[in-house]
């Protein structure tokens, strides 16, 4: 006796594929409106970072935003020093990007600590901060692992990565 397997027939997938195109086609997101307690106080937000390279020094400043997915307002016209107790770097906003600012080139020095002065409107923002020393890391010593009991087709081995202390 002789069993044959009917093949599936090409009508079947023509309505599989129909009726998974109309799933996707009529599936669709629901819009979700989220009740944020609106506020009229602005919140300065500033993000920057001062590194030992000689180099333009940045820090962005926006505001928060109320609304959900919006972008951020950059916030224009401030007035933005740092300062180490010996010098005082002004900053001077980007005529390309509003909201950063940009410092003469300088160098933070690790220990020094350092005072950050905003000025915007009627508003004046203070804040302070040491510069932290870098850890130093000796070089990596890496070897294989030349017993492991490893099968495969291709000689591996794993790597054993160390870092001196």
């Amino acid at each position: 006796m002789n069993a044959t397997i009917n093949p599936i027939p090409k009508w079947f997938f023509r309505i599989f594929f129909l009726m998974v195109s109309l799933f996707l086609a009529v599936s669709c997101e629901k819009e979700t409106q989220w009740e944020l307690q609106q506020s009229n106080i602005q919140t300065l937000v500033v993000d920057g970072i001062l590194t030992n390279e000689l180099k333009p020094q940045c820090i962005k400043l926006s505001l928060i935003n109320n609304q959900i997915n919006q972008p951020e307002k950059h916030l224009s016209g401030a007035s933005v020093t740092v300062s180490d107790g010996s010098a005082v770097y002004s900053f001077a906003e980007s005529t390309l990007s509003a909201g950063y600012y940009y410092s003469p080139p300088f160098q933070a020095v690790a220990g020094k600590t350092y005072q950050l002065k905003i000025n915007y409107q009627t508003y004046q923002f203070e804040a302070s901060a040491t510069m932290t020393p870098l850890t130093k890391h000796g070089a990596i010593a890496y070897s294989f692992d030349e017993t492991s009991n490893f099968t495969g087709t291709s000689p591996k081995h794993p790597a054993i990565l160390s870092w001196p202390k």
